[in-house]
């Protein structure tokens, strides 16, 4: 007799059966739309699927050629020939180790060549065209469905020589509201300006650390890393720092535990973190860390029920294996 695992529940001091036995329609899973289900409605599910499946995948039925065509009725979806002589089939023109196959069952009242798909074995030669053409020349459609190319008897050299100028091509100067090219007189400025020049006006001197005229002030100069003098702005904030001022430290001066907040009585003041039941802490004073571990545990594994650990959570699972 083939023993079975037992799940019990830890309950203060009793251990309570949760299930002697689990079926699979005790097993909660979703289908495949993610609505709730359990796992007898699914296998059920599945083996349907994989019946269907096997009987309505792809089969192979045979070769086509002129004196073996493709059946008119009692076909179904599925059901796949290969050309073993080239030909039109279902009303498409198709090359020797093409296949084609139903995509539908066959219904007599709608029944026609779209039922039916080529899946073509040479995808590099699937061109529809003449039987020849000339080396060179361009390619046209010969009609308006996209699918069938002719020769033009045209070829790039003779359509397009070699010194052709295309005439939305413009030759004009440049202006300011329209590209061209460029003058000579304008090659002759942009030669004689030097490169990262700047324009010599107040804003550039002023950045460059210089003055710009005599009335000028350290005012309107921007500040730089090697400026040693000092605007009147910076003088009047020197004036209103204190003597032995500090500067501000970032600092936490409450903790909230939840609805109660501790506040700080000192400029430096000390929090003390206490372990309650089924706590520990450990301080790291070298990394200023403190880790807070739980001591319960929430599920063991026991061969009998004598045998569970003492910490194991109220409510906790127990599995016993009996040997």
């Amino acid at each position: 007799m083939t023993d079975f695992i037992k799940l019990y529940k830890k309950s203060g001091n009793d251990k309570v059966l949760i299930h002697p036995e689990t079926s699979a329609s005790h097993v909660l899973i979703n289908d495949a739309a993610g609505v709730a289900s359990n796992v007898d409605t699914e296998i059920v599910a599945l083996r349907t699927l994989i019946s269907q499946t096997a009987s309505n995948g792809v089969k192979y039925m045979g070769t086509l050629s002129q004196a073996s065509d493709l059946p008119s009725a009692d076909y179904k979806a599925g059901h796949q020939y290969a050309v073993a002589v080239a030909g039109t089939y279902a009303g498409k023109v198709c090359e020797v180790g093409d296949l084609v196959q139903a995509k539908v069952d066959y219904a007599a009242a709608t029944a026609s060549n779209d039922d039916w798909m080529v899946i073509q074995a040479n995808i590099v030669g699937a061109v529809t065209g003449p039987a020849s053409s000339v080396a060179q020349r361009v390619a046209i459609f010969s009609d308006t469905s996209g699918k069938i190319i002719a020769d033009s008897g045209f070829t790039i050299a003779k359509s397009v020589p070699a010194d052709a100028q295309f005439t939305d091509t413009t030759y004009d100067e440049a202006t300011q509201s329209a590209a061209g090219l460029m003058s000579a007189n304008d090659k002759t400025k942009l030669d004689g300006i030097e490169a990262g020049a700047d324009v010599t006006d107040a804003t550039n001197v002023a950045a460059a650390g210089a003055f710009m005229k005599s009335g000028d002030t350290a005012d309107d100069i921007s500040d730089g890393t090697t400026k040693v003098v000092m605007t009147a702005a910076e003088r009047t904030k020197l004036t209103g720092i204190a003597t032995g001022a500090e500067v501000n430290q970032n600092a936490v001066a409450k903790v909230k535990v939840g609805a109660n907040t501790i506040e700080a009585a000192a400029k430096q003041d000390t929090v003390e973190f206490e372990a309650g039941s089924g706590i520990t802490m450990a301080a790291d004073t070298t990394n200023k860390k403190v880790t807070i571990s739980e001591t319960y545990i929430d599920v063991c594994s026991v061969s009998s029920l004598n045998s569970v650990p003492a910490n194991l959570r109220d409510g906790g699972l127990i599995i016993l294996d009996e040997e």
